[in-house]
């Protein structure tokens, strides 16, 4: 049942006036209204909410397996819970509670964005100003006419490439200024700020230099002052590692063993601490949660000014119109017709969701302190909305069959625009391409989200039949689909991809080099041995050069060796984000020199073709070896292999 009469099903509503017309209709709402009131009043009672959180996280944490979960609820400026569920030490056997430090990954960003909208509230910041007049010691490089702005950063459309390598650290030498780690990592500006978002964890890191800049203080120093003690959150620091005081309520993170056991690892360092090194408290965060509802005011304290509160919540940007937008520093996570601000948050170990439902003033934090978290965020947020703020579905749209030939545009494979294009690590935006198909009734499908069908609802735009889900598509100054963009996700565009770089294109022509190489690697010696075997060794005069084909046999395997070493490395994803390259250099290197000898093997093709050294038939196979070597060395150069790209 719903929780207000908005949400009563319609055929219900009807009847129920309908019974009653005949005495008082009114009186019959009322009845039913007062009815849903003392519903969603026991819903919320206290015991009550926390016999369900109970029996909901007791077989949740099983499921996901998690080691544990810190949990808090707020409603209407009150604490509702703020508790712990299963350990946060599982050696010791010490449970997690309310006070129990959890590492909350980019629900970090929040305190930036506070931080920098302070400062638009004192008039010391402006939001459309080019942000290289704020920084002293980084400069951003005129690519584009339009200047990156305070807008671009707060909506994370600035159009920064992403970064990983040493996105993490394992020890304390990795924390290191804001303005040096900028400097040593500056993003490439790959496309104009505003056209579409893409998550910016860098840009983050410039908007918290900028306050540094701003106020002559550390960006920890200034969230303390300006932040925590307003608020006296006392169990929440920036710190790495937490100070001494709070390191006996620290969760440890945990990473699920092949055995289903919980291994326990490592402090994650985060040396661009404001993008993501806050650890706090389900106290802590429900007092946080609280200020944001009351537009910034908790208690006596007050840490924005009521108008900016509200401007906080404000969309900024938005990629389409059916689309959630992006807010002045909040995301839009609004789902199932509930409207939801906050942010997630995720290192290797801990994930985290800060949500807030501004209508219906309530809050939400929850953290998982084991990498299986964050599947675990989605399940407990829809099952939450399913319980305390159901909502009728929405009518059903219905495919039309006769659409199927004007959708053919729409058709075709889609990347997530957040990747690296300036370092090895590019060759992440290769794997999981999203593909988008149209049914024989009329309906698009994706492979993002399995059977649902999306029915155009606008023109480029669609809905799920049954759901509020919803993509959108854009097109090109030419007129061609370019972009697709997911309603609930506006921190990441889709590209629409064409050419050489469609994955299949890819994949064939780096499947057929391998399957060559590995012809190259076994049928030579072979073919040579049974040549010495039986003394069969032909003549001279259709033999290639001994130094040409030993030449293109080690680079063949050189590539094959490289590919199998960069499959071994690659997959573990862990080392590259805490910086740790060695494997990586050795893999590169082994990857230059297969590159140079096939350069090598592609030159003395051409070089047997004019001498005319051995028969047409062997520098035929001698020259489909060396065109497989081109197509390496052209994928190694597109992807960044070649050389030291770090």
């Amino acid at each position: 049942m719903g929780l207000s009469t908005a949400a009563i099903p319609l055929r219900r509503l009807l009847l129920t006036c309908t019974t009653a017309a005949l005495v008082s209709p009114c009186a019959a709402l009322a009845q039913e209204s007062s009815l849903e009131t003392a519903a969603q009043a026991d819903l919320w009672e206290a015991t009550a909410l926390n016999a369900w959180l109970e029996g909901f996280m007791a077989s949740h944490l099983k499921e996901l397996p998690s080691a544990g979960a810190s949990v808090a609820i707020v409603k209407d400026g009150e604490v509702l819970v703020a508790r712990g569920f299963g350990l946060a030490n599982v050696e010791a056997d010490r449970a997690v509670d309310a006070g129990t430090l959890f590492r909350i990954g980019s629900v970090s960003k929040l305190f930036t964005w506070t931080a920098v909208m302070q400062l638009v509230e004192q008039g010391r910041l402006d939001l459309d100003t080019d942000i290289n007049e704020y920084m002293t010691d980084v400069e951003l490089p005129a690519t584009y006419d339009e200047p990156v702005t305070l807008s671009h950063l707060l909506t994370h459309t600035p159009g920064f490439e992403d970064h990983i390598i040493g996105l993490f650290g394992t020890d304390e030498e990795s924390l290191r200024p804001y303005a040096q780690i900028l400097q040593e990592e500056l993003p490439l500006r790959v496309r104009p700020p505003g056209e579409v978002a893409s998550y910016s964890n860098h840009g983050t890191g410039m908007a918290a230099y900028i306050v540094e800049e701003i106020t002559g203080m550390s960006f920890e120093a200034y969230i303390q002052a300006n932040i925590l003690d307003p608020l006296g959150m006392t169990e929440t620091t920036i710190a790495q590692p937490v100070p001494d005081e709070l390191a006996d309520q620290l969760s440890l993170g945990y990473s699920r063993a092949a055995n289903d056991e919980f291994e326990e690892e490592d402090f994650e360092y985060v040396p661009l601490a404001a993008v993501g090194a806050v650890s706090s408290s389900a106290t802590d965060m429900a007092t946080l949660m609280m200020a944001y509802l009351q537009n910034g005011q908790f208690g006596d304290a007050s840490i924005l000014s009521e108008e900016t509160a509200i401007q906080m919540r404000q969309p900024l940007f938005r990629h389409a119109q059916a689309m959630n937008p992006a807010l002045h520093g909040f995301m839009d996570m609004s789902q199932d017709g509930q409207w939801i601000i906050g942010h997630g948050g995720d290192t290797f170990w801990f994930h985290t969701l800060f949500a807030m439902l501004p209508e219906h003033d309530v809050g939400v934090f929850l953290s998982y302190n084991t990498d299986t978290g964050g599947a675990g965020r989605g399940r407990f947020i829809d099952t939450f909305l399913e319980r305390f703020f159901p909502v009728a579905d929405p009518e059903t749209l219905e495919p039309d069959v006769d659409a199927v030939e004007r959708l053919e545009k729409y058709a075709g494979t889609y990347r997530g625009n957040r990747f690296v294009h300036s370092d090895f690590t590019k060759v992440g935006a290769a794997l999981g391409p999203l593909t988008v198909s149209i049914t024989e009734e009329g309906a698009l499908t994706t492979s993002a989200t399995g059977s649902t069908e999306f029915v155009e609802s606008s023109e480029g735009t669609f809905r799920a039949s049954d759901d509020h889900d919803v993509i959108a598509f854009r097109e090109n100054a030419d007129g061609e689909v370019a972009w697709m963009f997911m309603g609930s996700f506006q921190i990441t565009a889709f590209e629409r991809l064409r050419g050489f770089q469609h994955p299949t294109v890819q994949a064939v022509l780096v499947g057929l080099s391998l399957v060559i190489f590995a012809l190259a690697v076994i049928f030579w010696p072979v073919t040579a041995v049974v040549r010495w075997r039986y003394s069969a060794t032909p003549a001279a005069e259709v033999r290639l050069p001994r130094f040409a084909r030993i030449t293109a046999w080690i680079a063949a395997a050189g590539f094959l060796l490289f590919v199998v070493g960069f499959a071994s490395m690659s997959s573990d994803f862990n080392e590259i984000a805490f910086g740790h390259l060695e494997s990586a250099k050795r893999v590169l290197a082994l990857g230059s020199v297969a590159a140079g000898l096939g350069a090598v093997t592609v030159a003395l093709a051409v070089w047997c073709w004019i001498k005319g050294f051995g028969s047409t038939s062997t520098r035929v196979v001698y020259s489909v070896v060396a065109s497989a070597c081109l197509i390496a060395i052209w994928h190694m150069a597109f992807w960044n292999l070649l050389g030291f790209q770090l």
